[in-house]
């Protein structure tokens, strides 16, 4: 679930020579609870989850989000930033299911 995104700031970061037009794809194929309109805050987009996966699955009580699960959530973000200082770089990027966006084609 994306609360906020900028598709402009994703775009640049991306190597790409297609930058406008990324921007575009992400904008015309993915979205984001602030751009429904949508304002809430990451503990209650968890506790929303929770409590439907909970109507289908057995996941047992949870009264509220573990601190931990936040701390392991920032951990592997820091894991993603690192990652980006790699020199792999993709050909394609998958907005959805369904669309995938030609990086350098």
């Amino acid at each position: 679930v994306l609360i906020k995104f900028e598709p402009s700031e994703f775009a640049r970061v991306i190597k790409t020579s297609k930058t406008l037009e990324l921007e575009r794809a992400l904008l015309n194929n993915i979205t984001w609870l602030e751009k429904e309109g949508i304002s809430i805050s990451q503990e209650e987009v968890f506790r929303m989850l929770l409590e439907e996966f909970g109507k289908a699955l057995p996941l047992g009580q949870v009264s509220e989000v573990p601190k931990e699960v936040f701390e392991l959530a920032r951990d592997f973000e820091k894991e993603l930033e690192e990652d980006w200082g790699e020199e792999k770089v993709p050909d394609e990027l998958k907005l959805r299911e369904g669309v995938v966006f030609k990086l350098n084609q």
